[in-house]
């Protein structure tokens, strides 16, 4: 059975997907709107987590991010900060961005 939507104005119904993400720079195809919650290990691979609208004729949209280890340079594009996380019992510490969307040319 389906939940019942909460919280004030609950008129579309949302779900958190999970999407594996990589190091460097990658892109998702995201329904409009997307809410990135989390980013963190899961098993052997890297997972973000993000609420999203959940009709499926949602329109969707492709978000850029990247991942970078601390002390590594960066490009000096727009970027927002979205999460840290750890790698191998804490050996590797990733900082995950999110490409502005009206910097990405």
């Amino acid at each position: 059975p389906r939940r019942q939507a909460r919280g004030r104005g609950a008129s579309v119904n949302s779900t958190i997907w999970k999407y594996p993400v990589q190091l460097g720079d990658f892109s998702l195809a995201m329904p409009v709107g997307a809410k990135v919650l989390a980013v963190q290990p899961q098993g052997n691979a890297v997972c973000m987590w993000a609420e999203v609208n959940s009709d499926p004729d949602a329109r969707t949209e492709t978000r850029c991010f990247f991942i970078v280890g601390t002390g590594w340079e960066m490009a000096p594009h727009h970027r927002r900060y979205i999460a840290t996380f750890q790698t191998q019992g804490g050996a590797f510490v990733w900082h995950l961005f999110e490409v502005n969307p009206e910097e990405k040319e």
